[in-house]
């Protein structure tokens, strides 16, 4: 989330308030989904607005538009179980944004779940079991 919202921030944040206290590893795993996450973005800020038309993306809090990209991203790509997606989203939100987002956030990622799921009613695509 931290690359995320630095990748889109329209002002200057500070490198050591992103990075923080990752290994180097994890920092260029995290940018480089970021950067996958931010290319896929169109698609889905375009389901968000479809399923939420009154949200578009250029109305939501940035932190809470990061959450959402970047889960949808892990929900779409297999790149985790999408509930836990969902549930990671939520805690985050929660966490980092305002006292309602983290209910936007479900709320938004709960239908993308639901399509998600019908798409792929496979076990793994609820269970983490199946990923490395």
């Amino acid at each position: 989330v931290r690359e995320m919202f630095r990748l889109t921030s329209e002002s200057d944040v500070d490198d050591e308030c992103v990075t923080g206290d990752f290994r180097e590893k994890d920092l260029e795993q995290a940018l480089e989904f970021a950067i996958d996450a931010l290319e896929h973005a169109p698609e889905a800020d375009a389901e968000f607005e479809h399923l939420a038309p009154n949200w578009p993306a250029r109305r939501q809090a940035a932190v809470d538009r990061a959450i959402l990209r970047l889960a949808h991203r892990e929900m779409t790509s297999g790149a985790s179980s999408p509930k836990i997606a969902v549930n990671e989203a939520v805690e985050l939100a929660h966490q980092f944004s305002t006292d309602r987002s983290s209910s936007f956030v479900n709320a938004l990622l709960d239908k993308v779940l639901k399509r998600v799921l019908q798409e792929d009613p496979s076990p793994g695509a609820s269970d983490p079991s199946h990923l490395p």
